[in-house]
């Protein structure tokens, strides 16, 4: 699959952005300084939150071609973090 056939499939599968209730905000800042920020659920999988920073890199043309996203306190890499919020070890 092409790489811009790949971020359609991952574009139609992000669900819409939590505006009340129960949620929580994630921001992610780039190593240029620009950031991503987004409203999750409670029960939404680190892998959408994976989905959406590989589309916004798509979409914005960045120079990036892999990436790792860290929790500051505690340190852990959210890319070897399981389905269900576990970190692999």
């Amino acid at each position: 699959m092409e790489k811009a056939e790949r971020m359609e499939v991952i574009r139609a599968g992000i669900p819409a952005e939590p505006r009340g209730g129960e949620m929580l905000r994630i921001r992610v800042v780039y190593p240029d300084g620009t950031k991503l920020q987004r409203n999750f659920l409670p029960s939404d999988k680190v892998a959408l939150l994976l989905n959406l920073v590989e589309l916004d890199v798509f979409d914005h043309q960045m120079d990036i071609d892999a990436f790792e996203l860290y929790v500051a306190i505690p340190k852990l890499c959210l890319n070897d973090v399981g389905e269900w919020g576990d970190a692999q070890r």
